[in-house]
């Protein structure tokens, strides 16, 4: 499920660093391509435990994942530009970032895989880091109005 969850995450990074006009959303979209090292491990462990390749998420799984964003979303925000951009990747990547969090929080109270559980605290503190350096990028554009 991560797995899918990550890739959202990775196309809306892609999008901030390319898109985003507040020159700290640009730099935090790149850092945040860490998602595709995260989904090529996930991938590998998939195909070595379990043979093959992750398989897309259903429209239910993604329906039910928490921080996903509304179908469509992510192509919308993909023609916006300027401050509308950086306002709207906030909308959608917090929110996400707190999904990825929680399903993090769900593999590190359950017994399992000490790979799994390393790759979920990760996954954790990263993105609660940078979840606080886009609440300071929100921060500053509610300073503009």
């Amino acid at each position: 499920m991560m797995t899918g969850h990550h890739r959202t995450g990775d196309r809306l990074a892609e999008l901030a660093a390319e898109r985003a006009e507040v020159p700290d959303l640009r730099a935090l979209g790149r850092l945040m391509a860490e998602h595709g090292a995260e989904i090529r491990l996930m991938a590998d462990w998939w195909a070595a435990w379990f043979g093959g390749e992750v398989e897309p998420l259903s429209g239910q799984e993604r329906d039910e994942m928490p921080g996903m964003p509304p179908e469509g979303d992510v192509d919308r925000l993909a023609e916006m530009q300027g401050r509308a951009f950086d306002r709207r990747f906030l909308e959608l990547m917090v929110p996400h970032h707190l999904g990825a969090i929680r399903m993090s929080e769900r593999k590190l109270s359950e017994p399992g895989d000490l790979r799994l559980r390393l790759l979920a605290r990760n996954i954790r503190h990263s993105q609660l880091r940078q979840i606080d350096r886009m609440e300071s990028s929100r921060q500053l554009l509610e300073g503009e109005g």
